[in-house]
């Protein structure tokens, strides 16, 4: 039986109903597009992934200081001084290194084609999280806006029946106050 579907019930009733139904049908028809949407994000970050695969690099490099000594929180990664072999010749720059490393230590870092340290490419899992979360966020941000929207038209539709109670009890509540007519069975 749909929402409003009651024999007794209001047209306010089944427009309620209506939008309820109309509500569920959009959140399940949101699910594809979703999934769509998360499909192209995963497409993308790996064709980007692949395309820095093929312009970036890996290389050791050297610390030139301890990584405890560059931050004041005690937190990571830090940015180090450290050295690598470039293309170009003996390079040093800023570099990100876990907790716990000492100068001399030896890690390896990513370059891009100019010997610049850069990110590592996005791997599959990174790309299918991102995916995931499009889905996930894409879908539940839909769905709150239409149930947003579908507590709007309830709100409505209850504003328009307290009317409609109010003028059908101002018809009847008169007859009531002046106690039991002639034809009504004493109490």
């Amino acid at each position: 039986m749909l929402p409003g579907g009651n024999p007794i019930s209001r047209g306010v009733d089944r427009l309620e109903g209506f939008s309820l139904v109309v509500f569920v049908v959009f959140a399940v028809l949101l699910v594809p597009i979703m999934l769509m949407a998360g499909s192209l994000t995963y497409g993308s970050i790996i064709t980007t992934a692949e395309q820095q695969a093929r312009t970036r690099h890996q290389v050791v490099a050297t610390l030139l200081e301890d990584t405890m000594k560059t931050s004041a929180d005690g937190s990571g990664p830090y940015r180090v001084r450290a050295r690598w072999l470039s293309a170009e010749g003996p390079r040093t720059g800023r570099v990100l290194a876990d907790k716990g490393l000492q100068t001399g230590d030896r890690i390896r870092i990513w370059l891009d084609e100019k010997g610049r340290p850069v990110t590592a490419p996005a791997g599959a899992g990174e790309a299918a999280l991102a995916a995931a979360l499009v889905v996930i966020t894409g879908w539940l941000t839909a769905a709150g806006v239409l149930g947003l929207v579908h507590g709007g038209v309830k709100r409505l539709l209850d504003r328009r029946r307290y009317r409609e109670w109010e003028r059908e009890w101002a018809q009847v509540e008169p007859r009531w106050r002046a106690g039991p007519g002639p034809y009504d069975e004493a109490r």
